[in-house]
């Protein structure tokens, strides 16, 4: 009814393309043509100015800090997920080996543009590297909080005995702590091994048909990047710097000092 008239009008059917499904409901990659009648949906990019950095940086950050809160409360959750047949939640973490089939996934993905596409690969890596960053800074030991936390101690308790003009304590021994460290290098590799074998098992995301395996190995190959690039300069800062003189006094190159 138009101003109160009825109107008898004709629908233009749109012919468009829809993913075949398999048995178990997921996209096998083939694509069949529909009419259609309706609404779709449509994406359009928004240029954001600079000054909306810090508090999209401040969001992240704020989610980085609430999963690594419950982190240990996923990990559990997500292997007991494993022995049954309760779908993974989207929500749970991902290994390395899972970012990377993520970043596959959205690389193959031909429906979104290149720009699209790569401004998620990068975001993605951002992601990673705040999660990483802040991991990093939890007060234990292996991790770079625990060392920290060592000299904070120490610089504390020296500051304290310069205040009641008491000897030096010297310096903190780490070594005492050696025990924690085991056990949270153990944990850290139960951690590791539940959420990789949760990616290969019940990947979060589709089944990776169409994602070809150099696709996702660049993926991995460039999420991966940044972590062993910190792994290599804590091994090198882990040298004594005495090693390093004697090396160098003995006429050996910088390269061959480092490599070997």
């Amino acid at each position: 009814v138009r101003d109160g008239q009825t109107l008898t009008l004709t629908a233009d059917l749109v012919a468009i393309p829809r993913p075949v499904l398999g048995p178990d409901g997921q996209p096998t990659g083939q694509t069949e043509t529909h009419p259609f009648l309706g609404v779709l949906p449509a994406v359009d990019r928004v240029a954001q100015p600079p000054s909306a950095v810090p508090a999209m940086l401040w969001d992240q950050t704020r989610a980085s800090v609430g999963a690594l809160v419950t982190l240990p409360v996923m990990v559990w959750d997500l292997a007991q997920s494993l022995g049954t047949d309760t779908p993974r939640s989207t929500t749970s973490p991902v290994s390395v080996v899972g970012a990377g089939r993520i970043a596959g996934e959205a690389v193959a993905n031909q429906s979104a543009s290149v720009t699209d596409r790569v401004a998620f690969l990068f975001s993605l890596l951002a992601a990673l590297n705040l999660f990483l960053f802040l991991f990093n800074l939890v007060p234990l030991l292996p991790l770079d909080g625990g060392h920290v936390a060592g000299a904070l101690w120490e610089g504390l308790k020296r500051g304290w005995a310069r205040v009641r003009h008491l000897p030096d304590p010297g310096p903190v021994d780490l070594a005492k702590a050696l025990p924690l460290t085991y056990a949270v290098s153990l944990a850290l590799l139960m951690l590791g091994t539940v959420v990789i074998l949760a990616d290969l098992i019940k990947p979060v995301f589709g089944t990776a048909q169409n994602t070809s395996l150099l696709v996702t190995g660049a993926a991995i190959g460039l999420l991966v990047t940044p972590l062993m690039a910190s792994i290599s300069e804590d091994s090198l800062r882990a040298v004594p710097s005495a090693l390093r003189e004697a090396s160098t006094g003995l006429g050996a190159r910088r390269s061959t000092t480092v490599v070997k």
